[in-house]
């Protein structure tokens, strides 16, 4: 009897010094690790919880005060599931791979942000238990929304850039029709002084200077189109597109004599976000003018080309200027934020960023920029229908 009773004390003594390794083995992770039953009863809580909840010293003070983890979970932010989304979806979050996270503001209103990992475990038999692992993420969502928040500062600056571009495309576009009123105007003061004027005199200035009105009229409404907030897909004619931007750049073209080649020769359509391509399609060509600007009339005969090729389930768009091409140096640095290879006060260096984002996170689609020839060809490759 006594050598049966030894032999459970030697097992019950082995049992709890590898409890006590487990538990320490527990309590030595970085992670917040919880054991609970099917009907919520917290079984075991490691020394990592009283860490960041240092008001709750064992799960008997916690169980006073709560039934859940769950009730500490914030319900301010969509991004992060609440204790109503939490025990409605309890099986699914146990069962996918997922990840979910929450958000819990501490008594000393510091916030704390985890992954949450649950995961079903049978500890007895036909008995389900469930381990909860919070795992801290709070400087890498910190650092996401910082990232976020300088995302939407680099969306509002290119907007800011291309609008100020934009109004200098308007002044250009503005300059002759304003040059004609005012040589109507005058010529119709020097008939009045001189030998009077006559109805067709009248009719004439009326019809001519209405014409030139009702065109400086359309080029505002393209530009109320281009700066649309319309965020919903539609089909449209890439020719089309390329069209209405050279409404805006072609007095600036014309300005450095440099001519504009849309070599698309037949009607090749896409589904998609027609006011973010004409976007690119204006920081591209924009760029170019940039470009041969800054040579000061060293090329001969500058010119821009635009070609588009068709396949089975892609548009590949390419527009090549003979601008002399940029430095291998800083190539592979193009499309970084702020960095730009024009004068500083000519460039912002968020126009090529800009681009890039919206062809590949907007339009899931893909955007380079390489030397050939003697200049810059930028590649945009296009699914013909962006779904997701």
């Amino acid at each position: 009897m006594k050598s049966f009773e030894k032999e459970v004390f030697d097992v019950n003594r082995e049992l709890e010094k590898k409890n006590s390794y487990i538990a320490g083995i527990l309590d030595a992770t970085v992670n917040i690790i919880i054991l609970r039953d099917r009907n919520r009863k917290l079984l075991y809580i490691n020394k990592q919880f009283s860490k960041y909840f240092p008001n709750y010293k064992s799960i008997d003070e916690f169980d006073r005060e709560h039934d859940s983890i769950s009730e500490l979970f914030d319900t301010d932010d969509d991004a992060y599931i609440d204790a109503k989304y939490y025990h409605e979806n309890f099986d699914y979050i146990a069962s996918t791979e997922i990840e979910h996270k929450v958000k819990i503001t501490c008594r000393d209103n510091h916030t704390v942000f985890f992954k949450l990992t649950v995961t079903r475990s049978q500890l007895e038999s036909s008995k389900d238990y469930y381990v909860i692992i919070l795992a801290d993420i709070t400087k890498l969502e910190l650092e996401r929304r910082k990232n976020i928040q300088q995302e939407r500062i680099f969306q509002q600056q290119a907007k800011m850039a291309s609008m100020g571009e934009m109004i200098g495309n308007i002044a250009h576009q503005w300059r002759q029709p304003l040059n004609a009123l005012s040589s109507l105007t005058v010529l119709l003061g020097i008939k009045h002084r001189t030998k009077g004027i006559s109805d067709d005199d009248i009719l004439h200035f009326k019809v001519k200077s209405n014409y030139i009105i009702q065109n400086m009229s359309k080029t505002i409404d393209d530009f109320k189109n281009f700066f649309s907030p319309n965020k919903s897909k539609e089909r449209f004619m890439i020719r089309d597109t390329i069209d209405e931007i050279k409404i805006f750049i072609e007095n600036s073209y014309l300005e450095y004599q440099i001519e504009l080649v849309n070599r698309i020769d037949k009607n090749i359509e896409i589904v998609g976000y027609k006011n973010e391509l004409e976007q690119v399609f204006l920081n591209i060509l924009n760029n170019s003018k940039d470009a041969f600007q800054g040579l000061n009339g060293k090329v001969k005969d500058p010119r821009v080309t635009i070609d588009v090729f068709e396949f089975e389930d892609m548009i590949r768009i390419e527009i090549l200027d003979n601008a002399g091409g940029v430095d291998p140096k800083i190539i592979d640095r193009v499309f970084e934020p702020y960095f730009s290879t024009k004068f500083e006060s000519n460039g912002t260096g968020i126009g090529l960023y800009m681009s890039k984002m919206i062809i590949e996170e907007s339009m899931c689609g893909r955007l380079v920029l390489e030397n050939r020839d003697r200049g810059v060809v930028v590649i945009i490759q296009l699914p013909n229908d962006i779904s997701f």
